[in-house]
């Protein structure tokens, strides 16, 4: 056994041993004790996973080894010869210092162990490394304490897979907790153990920290067959039904099939672990009633041979030769022996059972494989017994496992997917009476065990009952059923299940039972529900807003335009009868109703940005800014506007919408002007899925506060004196933009100007139209 595979207890005896030593070889060689242990430990512990370290009754550090001065990131001359009020506080976080400092010094006081404390070392880095402190004092001939030896196992691992295990959740974990199986999960090294649960600790006798604590394979009887398993593991990924002996707390020899799967990503091992030991007991029992031995003989169950120490068959039954496919004057003449038609894999198998044969006159039922004539081979639960002679021969009872394995193969992965699907699964019998179901069933209906179900029929899971008649009927019509239902958890509360159930039938096709898988859809229900009523609210507030654009269109205007007219000509022909302060009376009626107009022909243009269709055509951009050219050209001229851009690129967009999208931002720029004359450049940029395109101006520019404001509806930063306009102009200049599924923003520096940018997707299918 190496280093790495001794045990912490062992090394502490060895340091006491060589402390006594050290006293003989002092006498004889005059070397310090110092430099004996130096010498030990240089041998003894720097291979050792764990860190480990020594203090003198002094509390001064007096050796280290490598895994130790790894884990806090320091070199060996800052710690050895410094004491633990120096290197304490630097190697764990400061609300453990003292602790530490305390359990160091009682255990260098009284020499009381400490076993597999959990604390945090403190990395010169800052990190912090979980791990288990364990401590114990050294001793000399006389009983006094004059050393302390420290290990320190980093438990990172171990606290990850924790972690991970109380993340996957409280269904994961019950079922792992409380699984009528050992489980467990190993470092694949065997270095350490990650996680076991209740029945694991069973089997061995241990607590889980007891278990935690130790190397995987201190708990073999033979650390050689944990290296065989290892070796199959590493070839094959899994081992399945893997015999194996553990030693339990009490000295008992346990035999159990382990069966796990490498996770090589994570360097672990997973899988459980059935307590066979009453089986194996049972077993060996039966084989040695002699008295039973002739009719079993006689079975075509089961195969029987008789052999030798040497490898001979020197009889079989026919069940054993049907097994093989050999023949009797085969068996019988020598050529086939039965240490030829073991695969070599299993020979020290054979030669440990024919040890325990020598010694007990029995074995414990091995599996193991056999050669068929053909090549293939053939699983098998083997048994043997010594009969009475001068010499070693027995009688061996082999069942073949081959239907069985598959058979259990098969129904440990149905049963897995059963038991941690996310749906809630469940089985009935032919009455509709529940049989089985899964923990997802159960946290579903809000039941506790599956004793509470197992039993009630489907119908008192359904709020209306009536119901069930129409599932069962479907399903035994079609063999299968999906839908909504109305149900009822154990509480009273009801939610929303989508199910979906079939009929199971035997392999010749009677019925026995039903099958089902429900899922909690009541808040899908409830969306679509709303998103149903919210697109009915949209649609009749899209209608009402139509019926509003219509009135503002005809009933309000007309008015406005018939005051506008007959206040014209009021003053027009009494303005020579009229003082000044009614001539100015006159203008404002007609400047209000004027901005009236304008307000409300603002409002139906924006209204018919959001109701009416968008007409996706090819549009060129640079034929858009011509129409607005056309448009605004008296606007141009009169502020005498210089307008440049770039060549701008055709997209998919309502080109309607799009002429008014650049004269609303022209005009913008024309309106809020300095002294000097205004210039305008737009420009456009190609990105992977979209065109940005800018309007920069050299205007007034906008106060940063501002820069959200200014795109919602009637929002003015200025007196209606200083500028013209209803404020709607951005507004509307925003929804366009947001029609195209694109958005808009601005830069802005007060007093130097403002550009705007706003994007439009680039679009394959703009042959239909969106609204």
């Amino acid at each position: 056994m190496d280093n790495h595979d001794k045990t912490r207890d062992e090394l502490i005896k060895q340091v006491e041993y060589m402390t006594r030593r050290i006293a003989e070889l002092e006498i004889q060689h005059k070397k310090t004790d110092e430099e004996l242990l130096k010498a030990y430990f240089r041998k003894s512990l720097s291979n050792v996973p764990d860190g480990v370290f020594v203090i003198d009754k002094q509390g001064i550090f007096t050796y280290v080894n490598p895994t130790f001065l790894k884990m806090i990131g320091y070199e060996k001359r800052d710690v050895v010869g410094k004491t633990i009020q120096e290197i304490v506080p630097k190697i764990v976080p400061p609300d453990s210092v003292k602790i530490i400092q305390e359990r160091i010094k009682q255990s260098l006081e009284i020499g009381e162990a400490i076993i597999s404390a959990e604390v945090e070392l403190l990395n010169r880095t800052g990190t912090t490394i979980p791990v288990a402190y364990s401590a114990s004092g050294i001793k000399d001939e006389q009983g006094n304490v004059f050393r302390e030896i420290v290990f320190l196992k980093d438990i990172t691992e171990q606290k990850r897979v924790e972690e991970a295990l109380r993340e996957s959740g409280e269904k994961y974990k019950n079922f792992f907790e409380n699984a009528g199986v050992g489980m467990y999960q190993v470092k694949l090294d065997g270095s350490g153990v990650l996680a076991v649960n209740k029945k694991l600790t069973e089997i061995l006798g241990l607590s889980k920290e007891e278990i935690l604590s130790n190397p995987a394979f201190m708990y073999w009887e033979n650390p050689e067959d944990h290296e065989e398993m290892v070796k199959q593991l590493l070839h094959k990924g899994f081992v399945s039904d893997y015999e194996i002996r553990l030693v339990h707390k009490n000295g008992a020899v346990k035999t159990c099939l382990m069966s796990g799967k490498v996770y090589q990503k994570e360097g672990l091992l997973g899988g459980t672990l059935v307590d066979i030991t009453d089986r194996k007991q049972s077993e060996k029992a039966l084989r040695e009633s002699e008295s039973r031995l002739s009719s079993v003989i006689q079975s075509p169950m089961i195969g029987i041979l008789f052999w030798n120490a040497n490898g001979d068959i020197t009889d079989a039954n026919d069940a054993f030769l049907e097994m093989v496919e050999y023949t009797r004057e085969e068996i019988l003449s020598g050529k086939i022996r039965w240490r030829d038609i073991t695969p070599p894999e299993f020979k020290e198998q054979d030669d440990k059972a024919l040890q325990e044969i020598t010694t007990t006159g029995v074995m414990t039922p091995i599996e193991k494989e056999y050669i068929h004539k053909n090549g293939t081979r053939i699983p098998v639960l083997l048994g043997a017994a010594s009969l009475p002679g001068p010499i070693l021969n027995g009688v061996a009872f082999v069942l073949d496992m081959s239907e069985r394995k598959q058979l259990k193969e098969e129904l440990f992965l149905k049963n897995l997917v059963f038991e941690a699907s996310i749906s809630a699964n469940s089985t009935s019998d032919i009455k509709g009476n529940i049989n089985h179901c899964n923990p997802a069933f159960l946290n579903l209906w809000g039941y506790d065990k599956k004793e509470e179900v197992l039993g009630k029929s489907i119908a008192d899971f359904f709020m209306n009952k009536e119901e069930t008649e129409s599932v069962l009927q479907s399903m035994n019509t079609t063999g299968k059923w999906q839908g909504e239902f109305l149900a009822k958890r154990k509480d009273g509360s009801t939610f929303i299940s989508r199910g979906y159930a079939t009929v199971i039938k035997t392999e010749k096709g009677k019925m026995i039972g039903y099958q089902s898988a429900n899922l909690d859809v009541t808040a899908q229900v409830q969306a679509k529900e709303k998103l149903s009523k919210t697109l009915e609210d949209l649609k009749r507030s899209n209608k009402e807003l139509e019926q509003f654009a219509y009135v503002a269109s005809h009933d309000l205007q007309e008015p406005l335009r018939m005051i506008s007219s007959y206040t014209q000509l009021l003053g027009q022909r009494y303005k020579d009868h009229l003082d000044q302060n009614a001539k100015d009376f006159i203008n404002y009626s007609i400047d209000g109703a004027n901005r009236m107009q304008s307000l409300i022909n603002d409002l139906l243009l924006y209204s018919r940005v959001g109701t009416k269709s968008i007409a996706l055509t090819t549009t060129d951009c640079s034929s858009v800014i011509e129409k607005v050219h056309a448009n605004l050209m008296i606007a141009i001229e009169e502020n005498h506007v210089i307008i440049t851009n770039d060549d701008l690129p055709t997209i998919v967009a309502d080109e309607g919408q799009l002429v008014q999208l650049f004269q609303n931002l022209i005009t913008n720029a024309i309106k809020f002007r300095r002294d000097e004359n205004p210039r305008i450049h737009i420009s456009a940029e190609e990105k992977a899925d979209e065109w940005i395109f800018s309007i920069k101006d050299n205007g007034i520019g906008i106060e940063s506060e501002f820069k959200d404001r200014i795109f919602v509806i009637f929002q003015r930063l200025h007196a209606k004196g200083k500028y013209s306009g209803t404020g709607m102009g951005l507004a509307i200049c925003k929804k366009i933009v947001e029609r195209h599924d694109g958005r808009i923003w601005l830069d802005s520096v007060p007093g130097k100007g403002t550009t705007f940018f706003f994007s439009i997707p680039k679009r394959r299918d703009y042959d239909r139209t969106y609204r």
